[in-house]
């Protein structure tokens, strides 16, 4: 009889432990913001042909990549001719409250319908690259994941020849996962269940 209650225990005790880490799992993704700014180059009309559309999502540590949002190249660039040189633009990735990072970089390009060929790959048409330069804290308290953004690397926006705006292409970059911060809520249950599994092993000794 003992033996069986014991089993049983064990058995209930094995549940609540594994459904505290579950729900520990469960709560693993963690929510995310950003919003990008681009310097207005010489001679751009207002708006600025070139922005950052921001987005928001949850990053999954199982998957490793999170979606930053995107380079969007409006149509004013069918009849406008526009150089980016060293254009700095810079893309904040928040994770709520204080916890943000600032990604820093700089667009080079020719656009419009007399751009000049494109000096990396001779093609002919509009270009531009986005070449991030750094990664570096922006809020007072860092983001809860690792981002690893590739630096120094030329990331094509737009190279299609005489493409209708907008078009746009998608920024990504893998991130490390979330250091473990435990929930109180399954610790205390993982607790509780330990707990039951040693008392109940002393009581099935005697």
């Amino acid at each position: 009889m003992i033996v069986r209650k014991t089993r049983r225990i064990w058995a209930l005790a094995l549940g609540l432990a594994v459904t505290g880490w579950g729900i520990r799992a469960e709560a693993a993704s963690i929510p995310y913001t950003t919003y990008g700014t681009i310097a207005t180059p010489s001679g751009s009309p207002s708006p600025n042909p070139v922005y950052y559309n921001g987005t928001s999502g949850m990053f999954d540590p199982t998957t490793g990549t999170i979606t930053l949002g995107a380079f969007e190249v409006s149509s004013l660039t069918n009849t406008t001719n526009l150089t980016y040189s060293n254009t700095p633009f810079q893309i904040i990735v928040g994770s709520g409250g204080t916890q943000a990072e600032s990604i820093s970089g700089i667009l080079n390009g020719s656009l419009g319908p007399n751009a000049t060929a494109n000096p990396y790959t001779n093609a002919a048409g509009p270009w531009l690259y986005a070449t991030v330069s750094s990664v570096n804290p922006y809020g007072s308290d860092p983001l809860p994941f690792t981002m690893n953004v590739p630096l120094n690397t030329r990331l094509p926006i737009q190279t299609a020849n005489g493409a209708a705006g907008p078009t746009a292409t998608q920024f990504t970059v893998a991130a490390g996962p979330a250091p473990p911060i435990p929930e109180p809520a399954s610790i205390m249950v993982f607790t509780v269940a330990i707990g039951g599994l040693g008392l109940w092993r002393r009581r099935a000794g005697r």
